[in-house]
């Protein structure tokens, strides 16, 4: 390359008149085009040529790419690594895997049976022990690692058991479920079991100040629930009446309820 006639241009350019004085004529358009790439030349002409890394460059944008798709597909949250079941074995129940939310209302567990206390059987202090295999239905209200050695202080009140094969009146003598423990499941807000005798499977959420129970029986059968006080805590007992035909309405002591279903009872 010429450098010579490249720093003839610039000297040029440089004592020359500005370029685009005259923006009417343009009359020195031409010349600044002149001068622009003659700069632009020598610059580059002024730099020794550096091979281009193409297999670094690559490299590097993959690393890049890799890590932005991994962290868009992580979906995990603190609240997923939260196990309910912890506490939930020994010492007579005293926690227990409830579906809930922070101050709610209503702590949605099942009441399990014998509840480890007894040879004859009674209530876990929070109604929930992980070594029992029965459940004596799903209550609404709990308190949990209790202690104490009163009944009115153990386990849950305002119960549902569901069944469906055996009949009501014989039922309502002894309503115990047998529940498959490899089938249980529990999360933040959330619990679930399986009642293989009858084919159930039970799903429980809460809200602030309700909660939800989701009962799938098998196809054909007879859909049945129990409700009942379940541990009265000194309550004398529940007292219900259907205000419609998907509407039941309650009082268990002090604790008024209403609960809604979705298809006639």
């Amino acid at each position: 390359m010429n450098t010579d006639y490249l720093s003839n241009n610039l000297y040029t350019a440089k004592s020359a008149k500005p370029a685009f004085a005259d923006a009417a004529s343009g009359k020195y358009a031409k010349s600044a085009k002149i001068i622009r790439i003659s700069k632009y030349f020598a610059s580059f002409a002024s730099k020794p040529l550096r091979p281009l890394r193409l297999r670094s460059f690559c490299f590097f944008l993959f690393q890049i790419l890799t890590t932005l798709y991994l962290g868009s597909c992580r979906t995990d949250h603190p609240v997923d690594y939260v196990d309910p079941f912890i506490c939930t074995q020994g010492d007579h129940g005293q926690w227990l895997p409830a579906a809930l939310v922070p101050f709610g209302l209503v702590e949605l567990c099942p009441d399990t049976w014998p509840g480890s206390l007894t040879a004859e059987g009674d209530f876990a202090h929070g109604g929930y022990d992980w070594s029992d295999n029965h459940i004596r239905g799903f209550s609404h209200f709990h308190k949990g690692s209790s202690g104490g050695t009163t009944v009115r202080d153990r386990a849950g009140q305002i119960s549902i058991l569901p069944f469906s094969s055996e009949p009501a009146d014989t039922f309502f003598l002894n309503p115990i479920a047998a529940i498959s423990k490899d089938s249980e499941k529990a999360k933040a807000g959330f619990y679930s079991v399986y009642l293989p005798d009858d084919k159930i499977l039970a799903e429980l959420t809460a809200t602030t100040r309700s909660g939800f129970h989701r009962y799938s029986f098998a196809r054909g059968s007879e859909r049945k629930l129990f409700i009942y006080e379940g541990n009265r805590g000194g309550a004398s007992g529940i007292s219900c009446i259907l205000t419609d035909d998907v509407t039941l309405e309650g009082l268990l002591g002090n604790k008024y309820f209403v609960m809604k279903f979705d298809s006639p009872v």
